[in-house]
């Protein structure tokens, strides 16, 4: 009912086509599937954790002063990402060797591309080169995100 301007018209499966169609050259319509959909929007940003106890990955001490982890993006980004990361005291953790290291925040390694990308930390890290750990986030406002935006 259009009687007034508070009331709601809402409708679904609509899809616009430029160019002009007559009924029997309009092309047929696109179901995409939200798998599908998903995949295409992370190709420009890619939620990769946000809240506390988010699994980031697995990796290791590369010196006891620089720990770092790797993971792979779900589909090939359209650039090299940029890093979105919310930074705080103790917003990230590494469980490693019987105990942990608690970490403010990370940075991309220069071998991050678009298929794949490495994370280090080299200011608040403390542990032993060559020990392994999972690497986690710890605050409720942690966050790690990938952009390749337009």
């Amino acid at each position: 009912n259009a009687d007034s301007t508070s009331n709601n018209w809402e409708i679904t499966g609509v899809q616009l086509e430029v160019g002009e169609f007559s009924s029997s050259t309009l092309p047929s319509f696109q179901h995409e599937s939200y798998a599908d959909n998903l995949l295409r929007c992370q190709r420009y940003y890619y939620l990769h954790a946000s809240g506390n106890s988010k699994s980031l990955g697995r990796g290791g001490y590369y010196s006891s002063s620089q720990a770092e982890y790797s993971t792979q993006t779900p589909v090939i980004m359209r650039t090299d990402p940029t890093l979105e990361i919310a930074s705080g005291s103790n917003y990230y953790v590494v469980y490693r060797n019987g105990g942990s290291d608690t970490l403010d925040d990370f940075s991309l390694n220069s071998e991050s591309t678009k298929e794949a990308i490495s994370m280090m930390n080299n200011s608040d890290a403390s542990g032993t080169a060559g020990n392994a750990g999972h690497f986690v986030t710890n605050n409720s406002s942690a966050k790690v995100a990938l952009t390749a935006e337009l």
